[in-house]
Order: C-alpha cells, then structure tokens, then sequence
C-alpha cells in the first residue's frame, strides 16, 4: 500500500447529551476552525455531516460563504452525506429518507454549489435493505457505515446489492468513525516530536487493525469523533511523518477522493441488510417514534389533497421540521433532558403548522365529504356511518350507511367475517383465529415451556433501565461493537422475566350488525412495578384486520411493554419484535429522568391482518397496514380534482413540484407488478425519474390516457406527471 487517506470531520449531534443550542455553538467554533485550518494549508480537506447544520452556520456567518464557496468549487469543503439531518436508518418511512436527501442536496446545493457524493452514516444503528436504491437513486456513489456490520460479512469495502437488485459501493469503517486524534494546538510544543497518543506508533497499529478487514485496499482513515475540534497541528505532523517515510504516504483527503481510491472490481457482494444493534432505542420515549409516524402520515395525505385541489401548498417548512426531529438520537429517544422539552416545542410547532395547512386546504363552503389519500378504494366508518372512498379521490358524507344496532353480545362470543373465523373468551383474548384461504389455525397454545401466552396479551418484562440495550445484554466491548448483536426474541424465555396481565373485566361495550367492539381493564405488576390498562378490541364484517386500542399511563421505570401474539409455526412468521414501550433513561451518561415517561399518558393503536402468504395475503396486509397510518381528511366536496388514477403500485407521495404532479410508485412484494397510471386532465405526459424527482436523462415522456410500468420486486419508481 503506497498511501492511506485521512478524511477530517467530527460527527455533529443536533441533539443528545446537551440540548441543539449548546450543540450549534459547539459546532460553530469548530467550522470556524476548520475554515481557518483549509485556508493555511492549500493539502487540507474537510467535510461537514448535515445540511441542516450547514444552513445554521450559512445563516450565522455571512461573512464566510465567498470562501466556503471557493473551497467547494476546489472540492477542499465537502458536505456528506448531505442529507438534511443524519436520521436514524430503520425508524423513518421511506419517503422521509427520500427528502432527507432532496432536502439536504437541495440546501449544499444552493449554498456551496456541489453536489454529496458519499452517504456518510457515521453512528446509526442499523441499515435496512432498501437503502441501496433510495441512496443510489438520488445520486450517491457511496454508502460508509461505522456500526452493524455482520460477522458473516466483515469487510470494509464491498457492493451492497438491496432488496430489488440496486447496487451501491458501500465502506465499513471497522475502527470506528473517530479514527485518529491529532493534538489540538497547544497541547503540545513541538508538533514534529509526535509524542502523543495517535503517532506514529498509533496510527500503524491502527492502520494493521484495518488490514484484517480491507486487505491491501488503500486506507480510509476517519480523523474525527463526536464534536473534536479540529488540529491545527495536523498538516504539520503529517508532513513530519511522509518525510520519515516510515508509514505509506498520508494524503488528506474527502471521502468521496479517497473511496475513488479503492479498486471495487475486486470487491465482494453481500445482500441483505445490517441491522440492528441498540434494540434498546426502539422503545425509548416511544412518543417520539409516534409523533414521527403520524406526521408522516399527516404529510403524505395534506400534500396529496393539496395535489388534488392545485392549491400548491408551501410544504418546505414542514418538511424541515419533521426531518429535523428523525435525527438518529431525537428519533431514538436518546436525548437529555433539555433535548426533550426542543423536541416537545418542534412537534408542537410541526403539529401547529400542518394545522394551519389543513384548515387552508379544507375551509369554505361545499356539500361535507372526505378525501382518500391512497391508491385503493377504502371503506371507512364516519360519524354518521360507513362510508366507501374511491381510490385517490372524494366520496359526500351523505352517502354513508348507518349499520344497523344489534343487541351486545356477551363473552364467551364467536365472530366470523370473510377473512378470518375467530373465538373469544371471557377475559376477551382470541382463543381461536382461523384464516380462510389457508384455512391455517394461527393462535399458539402456548410457548415451548407450555406456558400459555394469550393471543394479545399486553406482557410486561424488566429492563436493566439502558435506553440503549435491549433487555438484559452483556456490556459490549470496543472490538465487537461494530458488529450487530441481534438476539432471539426473548419474550418467550423463561429467563426473561416476562409477566402476564391480570383482567379484571372483559365486556363487550358496542355492536352493531357491522362490528363488535370489546373492553379489557385489567394490570400487570410484578412488587410494585404496576401498569394498569384498557385495552379495547374491534372485530369488523368490513374489516381484514382486528383493531386494537391500548391506553395507561406510566408509573413505573425499568420495564418494557409489549403485546405478545404467539402464532403457530409459519413458514414466515416473525418472532423478533423488538418495538414496545419502555420506562428507561441513561442517567448515567447526563440528565434523563423524563425520559422514564413518568405521568405521561400513552396511546397506542395497533392491528392484526390474518392473511395468506400470496401475492393477494401480501396486498391484503399491505393495504391494512397504509390505511391505519394514513388519516382520511374530512373536506368539503370539490366541483374537480386532478389526481391520477393508479393500480397495480403504491404511492409514498404525491407532490407538487414546480416540474409537474411528481408521484412515488413502489412495489413492496417480491413480485414483479405492472403499475397503471390513468392521466386526467390537466395532465398529458408521464416522465420517469430519479429518487429525487429529477427527469432521468435517458426518460422519454409517455402518454396518456394510461402508462404501464413495469415494477420489479420491491422497486421505487419516482415519475413526474405534465
């Protein structure tokens, strides 16, 4: 190996163990750093992580944007990987990961001139299948990664082939994002004596560490780590050491020069996914998480009703807000106190302002109706009845019927519809659940151990209080934390500790001819860990999936709250579901008590969808899961809408844009589709795009009045409608 590239940066953390406004501060001084560093020394690189901090600072420093322009153009300043703030990679949908990156490049772009290159996810917990081709499709060369590498895959360079087959050339940095850790001016009087902890000595050890996992691929050494104020010192110290000669040249380097470096010609292809270490996050301050999803579901039906009415409705700031809020430690719940209480204020001012969209979009005059934001038809119940919704369109509420009331049966009760044949007892669990395309018995008598588990029981386990671990794990050390630690689920471990509710009362509290809706109230306690609970269940004719509706409010740390749903053995059923609700902080690493949720009163809505295991299952459960997270809008009945009609796909937007109606098609089976888009008036062509609704250079525009696609397995098509 003739030469190692350093790539400086530091990882920025809008928020974590001290609040945005410390951080920003922080982060200021340091590109004022970096800046001065990049002007005195012409060998110098250097790159910043997100576009949101770029605009702060861009905002606050007028005076530096000539210069940071000409370092870009020299491509000395880089922004990666650009997206509006570095999410969490497995608990946003996927339209958000897509304007993460739109957003982002559109504010690199529009301030420093250029255009991120690598997708630089220094310290998230997990990489998903699909990022492949969302990353590739809006322009990425790369995709680097610090945590969650497999055992079975452990190499720093590779082509990482998703889901659908879309490749990207993705780099591991198996020692970590921080890397090397030049002195800081100051710390040391003669730059050139290398007496300090990341010499000479340092950086082969770490350069032989990297060997054991990219062989003789040229060197990707990170100089770096949260918040580390840049080295005056460092191009000093690493023309000392090229003229010693004893290490392979060190060239400063952007991550994008010196990923180019590598021969990939030669690198192996691994599928699948990285996921995921830190199960803990997925529970903590679980509002979070659902704040997060209603407003992506908020977003994707106002812009579409927007769409709709061509009242061309500024969503930018929204956007910002909802982007701003997935960074990997917000979304995690993994955030200090005074981080909270921001993030309290952004979902509020979020929440106020698609608020004010709304009442935009649906005041004035109009006979009352309500609008379907998805592909397919939809059967919904308003106050006055059911009522079908056409597929991306309007239906009057005058049209809904009433059901007619029925007299409330008791429990025990059998409840039969034309997708699944279900029994109850008296505490209101499913005993029984019969799916009838297969005719498949789906409700477990109980674990390995015999001991039953209820179908829907509301289970309780102790935590060690970590936000970050799951459950109870062994501590990792510096070697293995690279790797994934993904365990089995434990819910049905005996060691695991897991508790059962105890019903107090199970009555059926509402029937028609239609559904019947039932109550449970009940605990679960283990000393004086208590959680007291409702849980109501709706059972619907009209209805694939059973509803569930759970409320408590939490009183206890150190626990996680799940519902157990013990199936028998499927082909494909899913045992790890490491979502839930926890009472846990991490007040060892600052102020975090409100993070136990103390008081706080929590919500959940969730669903079980009986289906085969078909293309027809697939769609069934597909189209269950859209409709619960996305919100039917209640309108005045417009005299014209301008929506598509589209089948065979479904839809993660449908945006205006200043080139046309841009619509997000995807396939989420592993079968290919063919995608139907019916053009009405006032539009005529249908061009294909990239993921960032740009025209694709090779796209010749097909016209009306329908356009056939062809979908692959689990492929994301943008098009742009004129």
């Amino acid at each position: 190996m003739e030469k190692a590239y350093l790539v400086p940066t530091f990882h920025h953390d809008i928020a974590y163990l001290r609040p945005e406004s410390e951080y920003t501060a922080r982060c200021f001084e340091i590109l004022d750093e970096a800046l001065q560093i990049l002007q005195d020394n012409p060998e110098y690189r250097y790159f910043l992580e997100q576009a949101w901090l770029l605009a702060e600072y861009w905002d606050a420093r007028p005076d530096k944007r000539s210069l940071m322009r000409a370092l870009a153009r020299e491509g000395r300043l880089r922004v990666e990987p650009g997206l509006y703030a570095v999410p969490d990679m497995n608990l946003p949908d996927g339209e958000s990961q897509y304007m993460h990156a739109a957003v982002g490049r559109r504010v690199v772009r529009d301030t420093l001139g250029i255009s991120p290159r690598v997708c630089m996810i220094a310290d998230c917990w997990g990489h998903h299948a699909q990022i492949p081709q969302i990353y590739s499709q809006c322009g990425y060369d790369y995709y680097a990664f610090s945590r969650c590498m497999r055992h079975d895959a452990a190499r720093q360079n590779f082509t990482w082939r998703g889901l659908d087959g879309s490749v990207i050339r993705g780099h591991w940095m198996s020692t970590h994002y921080d890397g090397i850790g030049f002195p800081a001016a100051g710390e040391q009087e003669n730059a050139d004596e290398l007496e300090w902890a990341e010499g000479e000595r340092g950086i082969a050890a770490l350069m032989e560490k990297n060997r054991a996992d990219c062989g003789d691929d040229p060197q990707y050494l990170p100089v770096g780590g949260d918040m580390r104020f840049p080295s005056r010192l460092a191009p000093a110290i690493v023309k000392g050491m090229n003229q010693r000669g004893k290490l392979p040249q060190l060239v400063f380097a952007a991550p994008g020069d010196a990923l180019d470096a590598i021969d990939w010609k030669n690198a192996p292809v691994f599928d699948g996914e990285f996921v995921s270490s830190m199960q803990g996050t997925f529970a903590t301050n679980i509002w979070i998480k659902q704040l997060d999803r209603r407003y992506s579901g908020e977003l994707y039906a106002l812009e579409a009703l927007s769409a709709a009415l061509g009242a061309k409705k500024d969503f930018s700031l929204a956007w910002k807000l909802h982007l701003k809020n997935q960074f990997h430690d917000i979304i995690c719940g993994t955030i200090c106190n005074r981080a909270i209480r921001d993030v309290e204020a952004d979902f509020r001012a979020l929440g106020h302002l698609l608020d004010d969209i709304r009442r935009d979009l649906t005041g004035g005059a109009g006979e009352d109706a309500y609008f379907n934001a998805l592909p397919f038809e939809r059967l919904v119940r308003t106050e006055k009845g059911l009522l079908r919704l056409p597929a991306l369109g309007f239906a009057a509420g005058k049209e809904a019927a009433a059901p007619a009331p029925c007299a409330a049966p008791t429990l025990p009760l059998a409840f039969d519809n034309a997708w699944y044949a279900a029994e109850l007892d008296d505490k209101g669990y499913i005993v029984s659940l019969k799916e009838k395309t297969t005719g498949r018995q789906l409700v477990a008598k109980g674990d390995a151990a015999g001991r039953p588990v209820p179908f829907g029981a509301l289970t309780m386990q102790q935590d060690n209080g970590d936000s970050w671990w799951e459950l109870s794990v062994p501590r990792l050390t510096r070697e293995n934390q690279p790797y994934t630690h993904n365990r089995p689920d434990p819910l049905f471990r005996e060691d695991m500790n897991t508790f059962l509710p105890r019903i107090l009362r199970a009555e059926v509290i509402e029937a028609d001819e239609e559904r019947v809706v039932l109550r449970q109230t009940g605990e679960v306690r283990f000393w004086i860990t208590h959680v007291s609970f409702t849980t109501t269940v709706t059972l619907s004719k009209s209805c694939p999936e059973i509803l569930y509706h759970t409320e408590f409010t939490c009183e206890s740390k150190n626990l996680r709250l799940r519902a157990a749903f013990p199936v028998n053995d499927l082909p494909q059923a899913r045992r790890q579901i490491p979502f839930g609700v926890s009472g846990l902080a991490m007040e060892y690493k600052c102020d975090s008590d409100l993070s136990y949720n103390l008081g706080r009163a929590f919500a959940f809505d969730y669903a079980v969808c009986p289906h085969g295991a078909d293309e027809a299952g697939d769609a069934l459960a597909w189209r269950a899961a859209l409709a619960m997270n996305t919100p039917v809008i209640r309108c005045p009945l417009p005299e014209k809408a301008a929506l598509p009609h589209v089948s065979g796909a479904h839809l993660s937007c449908a945006r205006e844009t200043e080139g046309g109606l841009f619509l997000r098609l995807y396939n989420p089976t592993k079968e290919e589709s063919a995608a139907r888009v019916t053009l009405s008036a006032p539009y005529a062509q249908l061009i294909l795009t990239d993921g960032l609704g740009q025209p694709l250079p090779e796209a010749v525009p097909m016209a009306g009045p329908e356009v056939s696609l062809a979908l692959g397995a689990y492929k994301v098509q943008g098009v742009l409608l004129r």
